[in-house]
């Protein structure tokens, strides 16, 4: 968990300038704390996707916002979701147009292998080893299976990391720790100019 706090000068002059009412302070904290998470949540798609071969639709489920209070001055980004499916990232060859030809039986036979997994942007394509496409006869799902022991049973669906998992890697997070240090302060600085100018003291 990654923690950023207002600039420390710019909560002494606050403090200079509302020494007999501290709640404009924590009011004013807490209006930047909600607008920097909010800059958070909206970039948080594009800084995964910056270092992840996934698409936006697989990400945006599952973030969710602590919105702080003048009480309680502390908000948060919240990530929560399960492995994500090695077919949201990035396969070689392209399983969307091979599950098509399984479903219309264009391709003969019932399987196609091996398969390519590219996780990370700017990495190779690494083979897995026991990874294909198959159309199952019994449930007639078409996609990325495992059989990872030598017996053709069972099977398994293969994940990659999840959406709180890509959230928290560090090349990730430093794309957002920039945009939420500056919109908190900025906000900040906003927020308790505007008071002090309608003269709230």
């Amino acid at each position: 968990m990654i923690s950023i706090s207002i600039d420390e000068k710019l909560v002494k002059e606050a403090y200079d300038l509302f020494a007999d009412n501290h709640k404009v302070i924590r009011i004013a904290a807490a209006k930047a704390i909600n607008r920097a998470n909010s800059a958070v949540q909206k970039e948080v798609s594009k800084a995964i996707r910056k270092n992840y071969e996934i698409s936006a639709k697989n990400i945006k489920k599952g973030f969710k916002l602590k919105r702080a209070t003048a009480g309680q001055p502390m908000g948060a980004v919240i990530s929560r979701g399960t492995p994500t499916l090695i077919t949201h990232f990035k396969l070689k060859p392209d399983p969307t147009k091979m599950m098509a030809a399984l479903r219309n039986g264009a391709i003969a036979g019932k399987s196609v292998g091996p398969i390519s997994v590219k996780v990370k942007k700017g990495s190779s394509f690494v083979p897995v080893r026991g990874l294909f496409i198959q159309k199952s006869s019994r449930s007639g799902y078409a996609g990325a299976m495992q059989r990872y022991v030598k017996s053709a049973y069972p099977l398994h669906i293969p994940y990659g990391p999840s959406v709180p998992q890509m959230f928290g890697n560090e090349e990730t997070l430093a794309e957002l720790i920039p945009v939420a240090e500056e919109v908190l302060n900025d906000r900040f600085l906003h927020e308790i100019t505007v008071r002090y100018m309608k003269g709230i003291k």
